[in-house]
């Protein structure tokens, strides 16, 4: 089974072995590179703190435009 998934997850998302177990958790989200468009595509998060960073972002222009 696990090499099933890996195999899949490097074809899906051009991701080698290496890179999938190379952090402590594996995350993916379709708004790190912005939040236009209806077919964002879902990547892999390799860096935790940019992604909070970009939710923060997020949350403090949605609540600044809410406020109006």
């Amino acid at each position: 089974m696990l090499d099933l998934l890996m195999n899949e997850a490097e074809r899906k998302f051009s991701l080698k072995k290496e890179q999938i177990f190379d952090n402590d958790r594996i995350i993916f989200c379709d708004f790190a590179f912005g939040m236009d468009g209806e077919n964002r595509p879902y990547q892999i998060i390799n860096n935790l703190t940019a992604m909070i960073k970009k939710i923060e972002e997020y949350l403090e222009d949605y609540n600044s435009t809410s406020k109006s």
